[in-house]
């Protein structure tokens, strides 16, 4: 049974869904049989890998930095000041 698969430019095991689908029996080498690739370009950005304060969708949920704080550089001077969002 034939099916479609995409390019796998960075190798991470997740297809770049803005390319062009090849159809085959199985996936030719630097092709994967999923699109979920959110920067084919950057093998550590894909749906497994973690949200990092970076200003970019590491993890291709199509939020950008969700639920990270900015690190300290300064100790805190107000007990009532609440860290700050990436």
């Amino acid at each position: 049974m034939e099916e479609d698969s995409w390019p796998d430019a960075d190798g991470d095991g997740w297809g770049d869904a803005t390319a062009t689908a090849v159809r085959g029996c199985s996936p030719p080498a630097g092709h994967v049989a999923n699109t979920e690739d959110c920067d084919d370009g950057a093998a550590a950005v894909g749906p497994d890998a973690p949200e990092t304060c970076n200003g970019i969708d590491d993890d291709c949920d199509g939020d950008v930095d969700e639920g990270l704080l900015l690190p300290r550089t300064a100790p805190r001077r107000r007990a009532s000041r609440p860290d700050r969002r990436c």
